[in-house]
């Protein structure tokens, strides 16, 4: 299952898809859109305009469950999420922190019920 995450752009590797916009450090200035491939350029122009973390797409970590169960525990954690993070949903930072709790919340939901098989 494909999920957003959240790196340092220390742990960003050439190949990587960005998965969200990516914001200048104030908030105000878009330097790069959802679906842009990352590459050595990219990442040192990123790192001079002082972004510290983007958002890219990636996997579940070892999860041989079924996808209707994965699909489940996704939207369960999502609905609890949209309630906790409602009053900040348009601050482009709180969407990247939501995004990194979902993607914590769901593989520990995934795993705990791996446990149980």
């Amino acid at each position: 299952m494909e999920v957003l995450k959240v790196l340092p752009l220390d742990k960003l590797q050439p190949g990587m898809v960005v998965a969200e916009d990516v914001f200048s450090s104030d908030g105000t200035h878009k330097l790069l859109g959802r679906g842009v491939q990352l590459d050595e350029n990219t990442m040192l122009a990123l790192r001079r305009r002082g972004v510290e973390w983007v958002a890219v797409k990636g996997e579940l970590a070892g999860t041989d469950i079924d996808p209707a169960e994965q699909a489940l525990v996704r939207r369960e954690v999502q609905s609890k999420l949209d309630e906790t993070f409602a009053k900040v949903s348009t601050i482009p930072h709180m969407a990247a922190l939501k995004a990194t709790v979902m993607n914590h919340l769901v593989e520990k939901q995934l795993y705990e019920r791996k446990k149980h098989l």
